[in-house]
């Protein structure tokens, strides 16, 4: 997938407790085929206190002259 294009995307990530997956969709809004599925037991993984985890968001431009912008965010 192609993001350094200069074009608005849309990132939506699904997890499933129950399931024990996580879908990671890109420019997708049927949510169809996802970018990236994995098998992963977050709580254990992350190990977490009593279930309860911070969420943020993260970028690089590798030292060029790029801007990253969250346009929206739901959860």
């Amino acid at each position: 997938f192609q993001l350094g294009d200069g074009q608005p995307h849309t990132a939506t990530i699904q997890y499933d407790a129950m399931a024990e997956t996580l879908n990671v969709y890109l420019d997708d809004p049927g949510l169809v085929a996802p970018a990236l599925a994995v098998s992963i037991n977050l709580s254990e993984t992350l190990e977490l206190d009593q279930g309860q985890a911070w969420v943020g968001f993260t970028a690089t431009n590798w030292n060029l002259p790029l801007n990253e912008d969250i346009l929206n965010w739901s959860f």
